[in-house]
């Protein structure tokens, strides 16, 4: 760097400097470099590096093709992947599903949008078996199995179909140590 200097003497218009110099000048010549920034959205301070005295050039490269500047805004009503890199925000605004439960007491299909519903939470099944129909069931399979009529006690409650493959599973078993 250059500092400047203290002079002592005095000028005249028509008469040479004279004087004295208390100290020697010395002109530097300034160790320069170039420099290429990129925009962005911050100030930037362009400076010299370390070991130099000044910038000889500086360039500005051209905004980035990728460099998007946002703009608007745009709603969202359904769930999704959107891709929103230009819109300065997004409003997301999915209505909530509305779930009920639903007691079925025959058989038949059943939608949720014929209740008003997106969906159900709960399905209730009651659907009543005739206990004369499980009874022809259990009894042909029997009498086919062991060509002989087998009679029991036909109970009041509702057998579901695990139950009655359970029922006959044991009555194989039984069936096969009786024959043995």
């Amino acid at each position: 760097m250059i500092e400047a200097q203290e002079l002592t003497g005095y000028i005249s218009q028509d008469e040479v400097l004279t004087g004295q110099l208390s100290k020697t000048i010395e002109v530097l010549k300034p160790i320069t470099q170039e420099k290429e920034v990129t925009p962005t959205k911050e100030t930037q301070i362009v400076e010299p590096d370390k070991d130099y005295t000044g910038l000889s050039k500086v360039t500005v490269e051209p905004i980035p093709s990728e460099y998007i500047v946002p703009n608007g805004e745009v709603e969202f009503t359904k769930n999704g992947i959107y891709d929103v890199t230009d819109k300065a925000s997004a409003k997301v605004n999915v209505p909530e599903k509305k779930f009920g439960t639903k007691t079925i007491t025959s058989n038949g299909t059943y939608k949720a949008i014929d209740d008003n519903l997106d969906g159900y939470s709960e399905v209730i099944a009651d659907v009543q078996i005739d206990i004369d129909m499980k009874q022809y069931m259990i009894e042909s399979d029997l009498e086919f199995k062991y060509g002989a009529n087998f009679q029991y006690e036909p109970m009041d409650l509702l057998y579901t179909q695990d139950q009655v493959n359970r029922v006959k599973e044991l009555i194989n078993i039984l069936g096969g140590m009786n024959h043995g």
